[in-house]
């Protein structure tokens, strides 16, 4: 029978990494976390990978499980803020809530902007959209990032703003 590999630094159950010594919140308020998230956000617009890159550990990772990717350390963080910054220029990020739990910042947000140049695995569409998705940052009592699991849907070039949405009442059928 198959038996998934538990690794030291990760949760058996929920695969979030454990908290450990570098991670003990001693020094570092649930108000530091809650701007070092909205710092993530500005840093973000900026579009420079490189700034953006720098609030992050030695060994930082970004998971973007919409497409599947997985980056570790400065440099690849960078490419993959560059990559998605040449793709849509004037993407926009705005937090809707943050929520602090220990030493992880959870937070949901509404992306919006112009879908001009191809991913490395999408075919631009040149289509304006908006869309919401939930960020979790992990933060060291150094305040630098660890970890970022970012969430939304790849069909996110028809996504429309959430005002938009298809309201139905309870008594309508939940058919299109």
């Amino acid at each position: 029978m198959y038996q998934p590999a538990i690794h030291a630094d990760v949760e058996p159950r929920t695969g979030w990494p454990r908290d450990s010594k570098e991670n003990d919140m001693t020094d570092i308020s649930s108000k530091s976390i809650e701007q070092i998230s909205r710092r993530w956000v500005d840093l973000f617009k900026d579009r420079d990978g490189i700034a953006f890159a720098a609030q992050y550990s030695d060994t930082g990772e970004y998971i973007d499980h919409a497409f599947q990717l997985r980056r570790k350390g400065r440099e690849s963080i960078a490419l993959h803020i560059d990559i998605w910054s040449n793709s849509i220029p004037n993407f926009e990020m705005k937090i809707a809530k943050i929520d602090v739990v220990g030493s992880r910042s959870m937070f949901s947000f509404v992306g919006s902007g112009t879908f001009e140049k191809d991913l490395p695995t999408m075919a631009a569409t040149g289509t304006t959209f908006s869309y919401r998705g939930f960020i979790v940052l992990s933060v060291n009592e150094q305040g630098l990032i660890t970890r970022t699991e970012e969430f939304y849907s790849t069909s996110f070039p028809n996504g429309i703003p959430f005002e938009d949405y298809n309201f139905r009442g309870s008594s309508a059928p939940l058919v299109r």
